[in-house]
């Protein structure tokens, strides 16, 4: 099965549309769930994240057609597909019937043995090009301490970690999605003295060049849209989470 995370800057303006959008997904679940049957997704999770430059929707998939939704779409005759896509073009300015933005890059996924409670939270982190090859290099390393990573994560109360690299037209960003927990401030991974987390978080900082524990709680995300085929409708849609 396949996790893909990806950043779509919202257009100005355009704010309010995409919580509409949201919505109507909900009321058309049947069509919205048949369309997801057909590609191969089985959950499906929207964010927004409001950077200093613009607000940006995080979309978390998963499934076996979770790396080709978006080419698959783009030759769909279905009406609720070429609907689906109507709006990502009004609000991210992007037609996938013209060009697919490249699929951001795996770097690494992980899951643990914490408990599975429904709870979810993705963000995007940015990266100066500069420090790309270095991140990189750490993210090797992360992998190569898999047991401690693990380890740390649990302790966190994170069941499922994914890391993606996207270069986007606001610049290159990480994306971070996380099962089992719906926030990063207040972690126990920014006061843990643990050589594993204490290593782990210096890095983050030196890399991506900011006091990762303040970020963290100043973010602003919400989730927007929790899909899951089979699941009942959700009966909020757009729940803050800070």
């Amino acid at each position: 099965m396949s996790d893909v995370t990806a950043l779509a800057p919202i257009l100005s303006g355009r704010g309010d549309d995409h919580v509409r959008f949201c919505r109507e997904i909900e009321v058309r679940r049947a069509e919205h769930d048949a369309s997801r049957r057909r590609h191969g997704i089985t959950m499906e999770r929207i964010f927004v994240q409001t950077l200093p430059e613009a607000a940006v929707a995080l979309t978390h998939l998963q499934g076996p057609g979770a790396d080709s939704l978006l080419v698959d779409l783009a030759v769909s005759l279905d009406a609720y597909d070429r609907w689906f896509l109507a709006q990502i073009e009004w609000l991210h300015g992007i037609d996938v019937r013209v060009r697919v933005p490249p699929a951001p890059d795996l770097v690494r996924s992980i899951v643990t043995d914490a408990p599975v409670n429904g709870k979810s939270f993705a963000c995007a982190v940015p990266l100066a090009h500069e420090n790309l090859e270095d991140w990189k290099a750490f993210q090797r390393l992360v992998i190569s301490r898999r047991v401690e990573q693990r380890a740390m994560l649990e302790r966190m109360g994170v069941a499922k970690e994914t890391v993606h690299l996207a270069p986007t037209r606001l610049g290159l960003y990480a994306l971070l999605y996380y099962e089992g927990i719906d926030r990063l401030a207040g972690s126990p991974l920014w006061t843990s003295e643990h050589p594993f987390a204490r290593w782990y978080v210096g890095n983050l900082d030196s890399l991506h060049g900011i006091d990762f524990a303040r970020f963290a709680a100043h973010l602003d995300v919400t989730l927007r849209l929790e899909w899951r085929l089979g699941a009942a409708p959700a009966t909020q849609v757009a729940v803050p989470r800070f």
